[in-house]
């Protein structure tokens, strides 16, 4: 079964690799954008910067209006690199190709092994430790770094864990 399954994710991380369309640009208000041409006349764009990211000072407040380009994740960015729209173009994003190299083999090892994202030559991937929370980075390349955010996480699983004991009649309001 697992081979099976090592085969189809491989069979599907190639067929997405050789549709790869190439990166578009454009530029907003906000700043740069990059996407990419899905199908014959669908555009692309990821992680438009909307609005400035509510963190620190901005948490809980109305959005403010992003500043310059975004940088940092947001959700779907991983898509491209995941795709592979960076394969072919090596020479001119180098750092962004090395990036999409690594989360495809750490993608592949996750399917292929059902959860243990590790494989030779790659920088460790531990299980997650509350202990010892970190988080895997990837820019220019992938590093284990301490978990960002953890108060501001704690609340929110805190906040949804008296949610759930709220539905079950462990707590009353």
């Amino acid at each position: 079964m697992r081979k099976i399954l090592f085969i189809t994710v491989c069979g599907l991380m190639g067929v997405m690799t050789a549709l790869a369309q190439p990166l578009l640009k454009t530029h907003v208000e906000t700043g740069d954008l990059e996407g990419v041409l899905e199908g014959n006349d669908l555009a692309c764009y990821y992680a438009i910067p909307f609005a400035a990211p509510p963190v620190g000072d901005l948490r809980w407040k109305a959005p403010q209006p992003a500043k310059g380009n975004r940088r940092g994740a947001a959700h779907a960015d991983d898509i491209m690199y995941l795709k592979g729209a960076f394969d072919n173009k090596g020479d001119k994003y180098p750092q962004e190709k090395k990036v999409g190299e690594l989360m495809q083999q750490y993608w592949v090892n996750f399917a292929k092994t059902g959860g243990n994202p590790y494989g030779k030559g790659l920088p460790t991937w531990p299980l997650f430790d509350e202990g010892k929370p970190t988080v895997m980075q990837f820019n220019n390349g992938a590093s284990l770094i301490d978990m960002p955010n953890k108060e501001s996480i704690s609340l929110i699983d805190r906040f949804y864990q008296y949610i759930r004991d709220l539905r079950a009649g462990k707590v009353t309001p």
